[in-house]
């Protein structure tokens, strides 16, 4: 995989076993630009030279990936996270905050990944919040 496609591909790996997964500050600033815009629900982040990836030292994350395709600057990743929750975590929705503390916890979710070089500019991440809160008990399914 030594095309630019091949080694973004590569990098979006790393991006998730030692980010998300790792937690891992100093690789973020490695992969991401500075300046780079993280559009992520509830809204955007810029990563800047002095400034943390997002992270909660509030859980423990395993991260599956299911599909990874490059096309291009693109990288796009299906994936769904098992988290563990600590206690008295919550976890920020487009619909506020839940209360996740001493819960497991999954959802699946879509990034996309625009490379400049061999570094990440910009994510996009859509990911399933509704699930998050059935889990959560925050929200009830009705039968019709």
């Amino acid at each position: 995989m030594d095309t630019p496609v091949g080694t973004n591909k590569l990098i979006a790996r790393r991006f998730v076993n030692e980010v998300p997964d790792g937690g891992s500050q100093q690789v973020a600033r490695e992969l991401f630009l500075p300046g780079a815009v993280r559009h992520f629900p509830p809204g955007d982040l810029v990563m800047g030279p002095d400034q943390p990836a997002p992270h909660s030292t509030e859980r423990s994350m395993r991260t599956e990936i299911h599909h990874l395709f490059g096309e291009g600057d693109l990288v796009t990743i299906h994936l769904t996270h098992h988290v563990v929750f600590e206690p008295n975590a919550r976890f920020q929705t487009r619909m506020g905050w839940i209360d996740l503390g001493g819960k497991s916890i999954q959802w699946s979710a879509m990034t996309v990944l625009r490379f400049e070089g061999n570094r990440i500019a910009e994510q996009w991440v859509i990911r399933d919040e509704l699930y998050v809160a059935l889990q959560a008990g925050v929200v009830t399914p009705t039968h019709l």
